[in-house]
């Protein structure tokens, strides 16, 4: 049999096509579909999402035996989002509060309790507990709505 030569067109449109399939892949792996805005803002800004209008506040370590927080996962400190969101349901102000994260480098922690109240005006706010791993700088506060709201940590 005769092997089939390919021209070094079809090589380059090959590997071309094959890193274009890999890109995508791993971008939904990620969570992120191709039409997902990010909005990075300082803390204190408000970013509107589809999920609401949402604040962070702040971002605090949280000493162990703290009431009503979660006790530390080996190797991790406990750390609170102060935030304030607010979104008009049938039933009053609806936050999504697992969307939110705590980004170290490139390690995305999720939420692990929280302690909110509903204010005069209708929002929700208090904090959002998450699981951060122990001796690492967080860089960032995200809400994964649509847009992704990204708050800067100084």
């Amino acid at each position: 049999m005769a092997e089939k030569v390919r021209s070094r067109r079809e090589q380059v449109l090959t590997g071309v096509a094959a890193v274009l399939i890999l890109g995508l892949a791993l971008w939904l792996l990620l969570g992120r579909s191709p039409g997902t805005k990010r909005v990075e803002v300082p803390l204190g800004r408000p970013v509107t999402t589809d999920n609401g209008v949402v604040t962070v506040l702040g971002l605090d370590t949280v000493r162990p035996g703290t009431a009503g927080t979660p006790a530390p996962t080996p190797d991790h400190v406990v750390m609170a989002i102060r935030f304030r969101a607010c979104r008009s349901g049938s039933a009053g102000p609806i936050v999504d509060l697992e969307l939110f994260r705590v980004r170290t480098g490139d390690v995305l922690s999720p939420v692990a309790g929280s302690n909110t109240s509903e204010t005069p005006d209708g929002c929700d706010a208090g904090l959002v507990y998450a699981q951060v791993p122990s001796g690492s700088s967080p860089t960032a506060v995200e809400y994964e709505a649509d847009p992704v709201a990204v708050w800067t940590v100084p």
